[in-house]
């Protein structure tokens, strides 16, 4: 299960001088089901739910001393389809079409009480080329293009009357390589680094970066990146800013299901033992039945058995007969899996079959009887005799799993012969009394 929390951070310096705080949790779950989540500054967080409504969060405090709000929905549908949506500041939301066009938004009131204004088209085309897409409050709107470069846009007029100007470029290459790049206003630009292939590149997994855009006017490189978080930060869901040195995290903690409980067999049968648990998790994928049998004299027959999600009961089969099991249960996801269940114990019935004997001058004949076998299975009678290679016959056992055979053998002068007989399907569940003769 993802948790999905709102964890809150704060960069006190803002200068790109030190680690950012521990985060506090200020949402405790289902934050990571959103299409679309931003912050509109002034604690105002927006987001798009999985049926296209846009929603009004609002963090009053901004200091992470409590849970925000309850969400008021502002959009009433189709907020899924966009490439982009971001916040532009004082109520402006961007928003990039599935044709490519920049629209101008505009929610009036702030306040979360009523719907945002039918879009202005600003930008004709090829805005949803861009890896990332932001704004820097004040009309800015910065851009990564395909070749990773990073782009400065302007919207002068911030009322969804014109086209953004022509974009400068700003940053020469690279700004394609980040797993988050976000602004926190007033220039700064904090970025998430991933793994890099180049062992001379700065980056390095998962590493929050601070960097200045000191001019905010297009004219200049945005300066050196500074480390502000050691690590970490690429594991998140959603990551952006609130400006004044907040940053909104929403984790992406899969949680380890609940261990299953109360484990109890229901049936032994043969070759079978069927069992029962309680599913006390609701976030499993599967279960995962571990057995081991015993039996003195033979190897531990050791296996597993996967049965889907919401599971309660199963039959292990394919047993080994008069094998003493143990068997638990342990619910799984990908976090990993849950401690184990309680034990239970059983022991599959013995296969008893019995072999004996009669000698007719030097031809020995033995009979080969039992139950329990499996109906219509293979039955194998094997001996061995001094200077042989172990002989088989086959036989086929009755629909009843009663077995009888008689089989004779030539016995040459003073072989010793060993004689036996076990099911094909369950040689070592099975067993029979062995005959240790020697021939007349």
């Amino acid at each position: 299960m993802v948790t999905s929390k709102l964890l809150f951070y704060k960069d006190y310096t803002q200068d790109g001088t030190g680690d950012v705080n521990t985060p506090k949790v200020i949402g405790q779950s289902g934050w990571g089901d959103y299409k679309f989540l931003f912050s509109g500054g002034n604690g105002i967080i927006y987001a798009v739910d999985q049926a296209g409504r846009l929603l009004f969060y609002r963090d009053e405090t901004q200091d992470a001393t409590g849970d925000i709000g309850a969400p008021k929905v502002i959009g009433l549908g189709g907020w899924q389809h966009f490439k982009f949506l971001f916040s532009g500041g004082n109520g402006i939301i961007y928003a990039v079409d599935q044709a490519g066009r920049l629209l101008f938004y505009r929610d009036y009131k702030q306040d979360g009480t009523g719907d945002v204004n039918t879009p202005a088209v600003i930008g004709l085309s090829g805005w949803q080329q861009y890896k990332f897409l932001f704004s820097g409050g004040n009309g800015i709107i910065y851009a990564v293009d395909q070749a990773g470069k990073l782009l400065f846009y302007r919207d002068n007029t911030q009322n969804g009357t014109g086209d953004v100007d022509i974009p400068k470029v700003i940053g020469l290459g690279g700004w394609d390589a980040y797993k988050f790049l976000f602004s926190g206003g007033n220039g700064i630009i904090y970025a998430v680094t991933l793994k890099s292939t180049n062992p001379r590149d700065h980056r390095t997994e998962g590493r929050l970066l601070f960097y200045r855009d000191y001019k905010q006017d297009g004219t200049g490189d945005v300066d050196t990146p500074k480390v502000i978080g050691q690590g970490g930060w690429d594991v998140y869901k959603f990551l952006f800013s609130g400006g004044k040195g907040a940053i909104y995290a929403v984790d992406n903690v899969i949680m380890k299901p609940n261990a299953p409980s109360a484990l109890k067999v229901t049936e032994v049968a043969d070759r079978k033992i069927s069992v029962s648990w309680i599913d006390n998790s609701n976030n499993e994928n599967e279960f995962l039945i571990r057995f081991v049998g015993k039996r003195t004299g033979f190897s531990d027959h050791t296996g597993s058995k996967s049965v889907a999600r919401n599971t309660i009961s199963t039959s292990l089969t394919g047993l080994r007969s008069n094998n003493q099991y143990t068997i638990s249960a342990v619910a799984l996801n990908s976090d990993g899996e849950s401690p184990k269940s309680n034990e239970v114990h059983a022991e599959t019935p013995a296969r008893t079959i019995s072999v004996s004997k009669e000698v007719s001058g030097a031809n020995l004949v033995f009979t080969v009887t039992g139950s329990g076998f499996t109906p219509n299975s293979l039955v194998v009678i094997k001996i061995t005799a001094q200077n042989w290679q172990p002989v088989q016959f086959q036989s086929t056992a009755g629909a009843d799993g009663t077995f009888v055979q008689k089989q004779p053998v030539i016995c040459l002068s003073s072989f010793m012969l060993t004689f036996t007989s076990y099911e094909d399907a369950d040689p070592t569940g099975t067993f029979a009394n062995a005959i240790i003769m020697a021939c007349p």
